[in-house]
């Protein structure tokens, strides 16, 4: 969980920095690829020591990360990559006090310009387009509660202002992300110390009042249990059509005295509304560590352990399957089709790419090009 010191900011106002910020190569080099954001199957944004960008689906990677004007690279924290060309980096935080910014390039890295934000941590980020787009801010977290507060812009980050107190929306609970599908509709997930209780608020006029949003329970998942929305929050793949994958983890034992019994439950819902409704599809058990990713509404995969299961029907049904050359220890899966994707192995650095629907998978050696 965040931590950071009570701040208090009503409007906030961010300058881009007047000046380009350039790299220059360095050398090769192939650390280990922490996350990886394909947009399609040639251009993807990454994160690997620095900020990384392919055009070619993975083989060679950019170091693009952005440079302060002292000369000092950007520590990594979060990427936000809208299009090809297009993303928005977080910096790893440091001093709280200190002043926070957010870098924005609009040429695939090959230039940044940054912004200077007073507030003491940056939770996440959600365009909508290359002009609107919000922010959460946190201004302070403790014993599983956290004030927050949300900011607009309209220019692509060069100014942003409170939407103003969040109606609706309590401090209670570890804020983990907002995403917007348009310009009145978003959320807000979270992680709560409650059983049986999910931390999703939703907002239909642009950010102003939030309320909870109940979706169905499945009858597989009985109190006691505490439900996590998958990061990031609510994925759509068209004006109305997404995702929202929900893990439960199942809890056990006298009121006084509940344990977790390490059983997950993973509930795929989706909407074909706009986010008005969703609705579950079926439920997956697994125990421990999973991963997750889905093409479009249909085609999705799921990984725990040494087990990989794939769905075409949205999560009503799933395929064992017995890939070849996929790591047991795979940290992240990403698919941009029901045929394409990539998973990213840390312990032993290594990327595998799969070209029919992961039945089957091939390394994919990849190198970095340093600043």
């Amino acid at each position: 969980m965040r931590r950071a010191r009570a701040f208090v900011l009503a409007t906030l106002m961010l300058g881009l920095a007047s000046r380009p910020i350039h790299g220059q190569p360095r050398g090769e080099e192939t650390p280990a690829l922490t996350t990886l954001h394909m947009v399609d199957d040639k251009t993807g944004w990454a994160h690997g020591g620095g900020v990384l960008r392919s055009t070619d689906g993975g083989i060679n990677w950019r170091d693009i990360t952005p440079i302060y004007s002292s000369g000092q690279r950007v520590g990594f924290s979060n990427i936000t990559a809208l299009s090809h060309q297009v993303a928005w980096v977080i910096p790893a935080a440091t001093n709280v006090s200190a002043p926070k910014e957010i870098f924005r390039t609009s040429d695939g890295g090959l230039t940044w310009r940054g912004a200077t934000i007073q507030v003491p941590a940056l939770t996440s980020l959600s365009f909508i387009n290359p002009r609107e787009g919000w922010l959460l801010a946190s201004f302070g977290a403790a014993a599983g509660s956290e004030a927050v507060e949300a900011y607009r812009s309209t220019d692509g980050g060069g100014t942003w202002i409170s939407v103003g107190p969040l109606s609706g929306l309590p401090n209670g609970g570890d804020k983990t992300g907002i995403t917007f599908l348009n310009s009145t509709t978003g959320w807000i997930t979270g992680l709560t110390l409650q059983y049986d209780t999910l931390y999703l608020y939703v907002t239909h006029d642009s950010g102003r009042t939030w309320r909870p949003q109940v979706i169905p329970l499945p009858p597989e998942v009985i109190p006691h249990w505490r439900g996590v929305p998958q990061q990031p929050p609510p994925k759509f793949f068209t004006a109305r059509d997404g995702i929202l994958p929900v893990f439960y983890e199942i809890y056990a034992g006298p009121n006084d005295s509940l344990h977790s019994t390490g059983e997950i439950a993973v509930a795929i819902y989706a909407t074909h509304d706009g986010g008005m409704t969703w609705t579950y599809s079926s439920v997956k058990r697994v125990n421990g560590f999973y991963l997750i990713s889905f093409a479009d509404t249909n085609h999705g995969w799921l990984m725990n352990g040494s087990n990989l299961y794939a769905t075409s029907d949205g999560g009503r049904r799933w395929t064992t399957i017995h890939p070849s050359q996929l790591p047991f220890d795979t940290t992240q899966l990403e698919f941009i089709s029901p045929q394409v994707g990539w998973a990213i192995r840390q312990k032993v650095p290594s990327l595998n790419k799969t070209l029919d629907g992961g039945l089957t998978w091939a390394p994919l050696p990849y190198r970095i090009q340093r600043q």
